[in-house]
Order: structure tokens, then sequence, then C-alpha cells
């Protein structure tokens, strides 16, 4: 190691790894507590630099070729490593859910609005907040992933019926329920206009008269409405009351993005997804990239 006596640079690397090791943990335990993403970023982080730090460690202390240049050059070799690994497990993640027989956009049916409202404190004010500024809900369903996994949503309007909000309840193990908000509005013609915190990988292409604005790390109901606000105030359009029934819109707009998505190459057809899964090569491309964008960075294409 150049410049730099190996003990030097032992306990350099040493103190760097106690501190990724602890910004790690305490990143992804406050995570897991307050279910913002944010801190699940930061936890990835975290444990990016602490493998870096220590796989450079572990060259050093055992003399590899590749740890008698410049620390730089195996800081940076031990750093791509990371990426190289992480890929290769997003990859086999990915192509082990094409090959699941899961469902890509699942059927919506009513629960006849007897599904209860989450009891933690934080959805009671979701719910406070909705109640006062007007929104009435009209709708709850649910929508089937497999045996056990399921989706509720409840379906909310304004009082101009030009605005509908959705939150969605996603299972989350023994822990509370996590929520996706979704607020959604269509023009006199027929543009659909969505804005989501959905921390989710959009791979696949929207139909042409969407326009969807994911904010994955926008965690406020309200500031979420805001911002569909405005977007709506911006595109020019005139937006105009929703018709169909929420269960009837989600069903049909389900069908018409897997359509999509199987006519753009996205998808198989599911005559041959026994076979080849539900994603193409450039499905499982778009996925990875997102998932990446997603996890590292908080961000996904609008």
């Amino acid at each position: 190691m150049e410049n730099m006596p190996n003990d030097e640079v032992s306990i350099n690397l040493g103190w760097a790894i106690l501190a990724c090791g602890i910004l790690g943990v305490g990143g992804q335990w406050l995570s897991s507590k307050l279910d913002h993403p944010a801190l699940g970023i930061f936890s990835r982080w975290a444990r990016w630099f602490l493998f870096t730090f220590g796989f450079s460690f572990t060259a050093v202390e055992f003399g590899w070729t590749m740890a008698t240049g410049p620390l730089w050059n195996l800081l940076a070799i031990s750093f791509l490593l990371w990426f190289l690994l992480e890929s290769i497990y997003m990859w086999l993640a990915i192509r082990k859910f094409s090959m699941d027989d899961l469902p890509v956009f699942p059927k919506h049916v009513s629960l006849g609005g007897t599904r209860e409202w989450p009891a933690q404190p934080y959805f009671i004010r979701v719910r406070e907040w909705l109640r006062e500024t007007g929104y009435e809900q009209i709708e709850a369903t649910r929508a089937f992933l497999g045996e056990e996994d399921y989706l509720h949503t409840f379906h909310f309007e304004n009082s101009e019926k030009t605005i509908r909000t959705q939150i969605t309840f996603t299972q989350n193990g023994f822990n509370p329920p996590r929520a996706i908000f979704t607020f959604s509005s269509v023009t006199n013609s027929g543009k659909r206009q969505v804005t989501d915190n959905a921390f989710l990988p959009r791979a696949g292409v929207l139909p042409i008269h969407w326009r969807l604005k994911r904010m994955p790390l926008v965690r406020s109901l309200a500031r979420l409405e805001e911002i569909h606000r405005s977007t709506m105030r911006d595109s020019g359009e005139t937006f105009v009351a929703w018709e169909e029934s929420p269960l009837e819109d989600a069903n049909e707009q389900q069908r018409i993005l897997e359509k999509t998505n199987v006519e753009k190459g996205i998808l198989f057809a599911k005559n041959i997804r026994d076979k080849k899964g539900m994603f193409t090569q450039e499905g499982c491309y778009r996925m990875w990239l997102e998932l990446w964008c997603l996890k590292y960075f908080g961000t996904t294409k609008n």
C-alpha cells in the first residue's frame, strides 16, 4: 500500500468498518420502526460501504496482490464488487419472481365495506385528514396476490368528484401494514393523471393516456395531494368528474396495463408464461434498473 504503512491502513479501515456497521444497523432498525424508505436507503448505502471497507481490510490483512497498489484502487475494486454481487442477487430474485405464479396486475373484488381500517395512530390520523378535507369513502376492494397475500384498498373521492384517493394496505408480517397513497384524476379528453408514493419499480410501459408521477419518498398524504393538484394545474387540462365505479375502473386499467406491456415486449403472453415466465429480457432489465434506482436513490421513472 503506497504512502501508508499497512498497520495504519488496517486501523483506519477498522474504524470505517465500525462506523458503517453502526450506521447500517441503526438505519435498518429505525427504518423498520418508522417505516420511512429514506432510512432504508441510508442503511443500504452504509451496508455497501461496510462491504467496501471490510473487503479492503481483508485484502490488506492477508496480503492479497490487489492490496499492493494505492488504497483508492483497492477501495474502488471493493466498491464495484458489491455492485456486481448485488446485481447478480437482484437478477436472480427478478427471475424467480418472473417464474412464480403471481399476477402482475391482480384483479380487484369488492369488500362491500366490511374491511376495518387499521387501528394504528398514524392511520387514524390519515383517516381524519381525509374526512376533514372533504374526501368520502366510496368503496373498499381487495386484490389477491397469492393464497395468503392480498392488498386491501380503500377508495375515497373529493366533493367535486375530480380526485380519487386510494389507500392501499400491504401485509408486513407481524408488523403494522404498510400504506401506499394514490391520487387519480381524468381529463375531458380521457387522459389519466396519477400521483402516488409507491416504493415499487415501474418497470413496465404505461398506456399512452396515462401520466404517472411517482414520489416514493413523500410519506405525507397532504403533501402528495398538494403535488397532485399542482400537476393538474400545470397540465393545462380540464379535469372532469369520475363516472365509473372504483372497482370497474381498477380492473379495466389493470387489463389495459397488461395488454400494453405484452404488446410492448415487457411481458410474455399468458399462454407461454408457464415456460418462459412473466418478464421478457427487456422486462427483467427494466426491473433491475428501477430496483437499483429505488433501493439506492429513492427515485423511479415518471
